[in-house]
Formats: structure tokens, C-alpha cells, sequence
């Protein structure tokens, strides 16, 4: 009886051996990663971003981490993206698994400019916890703008305008507040208005969308237009003309 209890210790610690030392994969089945660089102004692929997935194992015995280079490679010229699909490990006991694609940018491939990183990290951490991990890479060329305002329909001193913009892509995609400010005008502009407003920096290049409300004799219409800035100017023009 006694050498029956033996084969059995003997059997189930070889069963729990076994468990421990093998790999074991993710739950969520086999994901893809995909890195996506682009202009999201314009949708422009960006090509020349190096990207490097690691594997980390730590071992929680004594916290020492292991790395493995799982993928390499490059966004191409004619999409931007570059992919790579695979299993990746889970946890199990005394060990985790992280994984962490990290970015080089020394070989894009832009024509000449000044450019905006507007999503350009270093490092992601990805968790592989749905089919397709994506990661984008935003970068836009940069422009100075003039904002040229005026009333060029202008039937006197009581006409009134007032207007609020938005940069979806970039800057913001929700609408401004209304300019002028209450707090330093009356919150209109008045009669026969004209101005240039210039920016102190540049932009990155963007689809521009404006909406002008405007009163006269009495009616208030709602005028709405919208542009996409031109980086090969040295300088671009938003015209709010009512």
C-alpha cells in the first residue's frame, strides 16, 4: 500500500511539474498588432518608423525580467502600417508576461518641413486582450495661419458677428467659445468689421471648420464653412468673411 501512495505523489507531482514548465497561451486566442502612421489631416501614410516588440518574462521568484524580441519591423509607403500576428503567452504560476513595442523615428521618410509629433511615444505597452491592438502615429506638418475677418455684405453699425472654430484632427475636436469673449466686448463684433489675426506659432495642418453667426436688420443667419490648411504656404489664410 505503501509503494501505491508513492506512485501516486510520484504521478501527480510529475502532473504539476508539467503544468508549471509549459507554455501557456492567452485566453484571448491569437491577436494581431498593427502600427499606423499617418498625417490624420490628410490620411498621408508615413513610411520609415521602426518598431521592435518585446516579450518580457519576469520571474517573480527574484524579479528578474527576460527580453525577447518577438518582431521587428518598418510602416511601409503605401499604407503606413506595419503587422505582425501571433499567440502570446499567459501568465502562469512564478512567472508574467508583458509585452512592450518600442518606436524608433531616425528613418521616416517626410518630404522637407517642420513637422508636429502629435502621437509619437516611445514606448506602448500592449495587452493583447482583443483581436487587433492598434496603435497609431500621428504626425503633421506645421504652417503659420491668419485668421481675416470681415464683413464684406455690411449694412451699417448695427450688424453684428460673432464666431467659434474647431481643428478636429489636431488641436481640438470640439467647437471653441465664442469669440469675442463677453468678458472683453460686448460679445459681438460690430458694424463694418475687418481684422487680421495672425498666429504667434505654428500649427500642424488640419481640416478647419468655422461657424459665424450674424445679425442684421433684425435677422440672424448661421453661416458655416470649413478649409483644409496648406502646409506648402508659408503662410494660409482662413478667411471668415460674412
Amino acid at each position: 500500500m505503501a509503494h501505491q501512495k508513492g506512485r501516486y505523489s510520484i504521478i501527480l507531482f510529475s502532473i504539476l511539474a508539467l503544468f508549471l514548465g509549459c507554455t501557456r497561451y492567452s485566453v484571448f486566442g491569437e491577436s494581431t498588432l498593427e502600427i499606423h502612421a499617418y498625417n490624420p489631416a490628410t490620411g498621408e501614410p508615413i513610411a520609415g518608423v521602426h518598431c521592435k516588440l518585446y516579450e518580457l518574462e519576469i520571474k517573480l521568484s527574484n524579479n528578474k525580467v527576460d527580453s525577447t524580441l518577438v518582431f521587428e519591423g518598418y510602416t511601409d509607403q503605401v499604407t503606413g502600417k506595419t503587422q505582425y500576428t501571433f499567440l502570446p503567452k499567459a501568465n502562469k504560476p512564478g512567472h508574467t508576461y508583458d509585452y512592450v513595442v518600442v518606436f524608433d523615428y531616425d528613418n521616416m521618410q517626410l518630404p522637407p518641413g517642420n513637422y508636429q509629433g502629435l502621437f509619437v511615444p516611445n514606448s506602448v505597452s500592449v495587452y493583447f486582450q482583443q483581436p487587433i491592438e492598434y496603435i497609431p502615429i500621428k504626425i503633421a506638418p506645421t504652417l503659420s495661419r491668419i485668421l481675416h475677418i470681415k464683413n464684406q455684405n455690411c449694412l451699417g453699425s448695427n450688424d453684428s458677428m460673432r464666431y467659434r472654430i474647431k481643428y478636429p484632427h489636431t488641436i481640438s475636436p470640439i467647437w471653441s467659445t465664442w469669440v469675442p469673449s463677453i468678458e472683453v466686448s460686448s460679445g459681438y463684433f460690430h458694424g463694418c468689421y475687418e481684422a487680421g489675426i495672425s498666429s504667434n506659432n505654428d500649427i500642424p495642418q488640419d481640416s478647419v471648420y468655422w461657424e459665424i453667426e450674424v445679425t442684421r436688420n433684425g435677422n440672424t443667419s448661421i453661416i458655416r464653412d470649413s478649409m483644409l490648411l496648406d502646409p506648402t504656404k508659408v503662410q494660409d489664410t482662413i478667411k471668415i468673411y460674412y
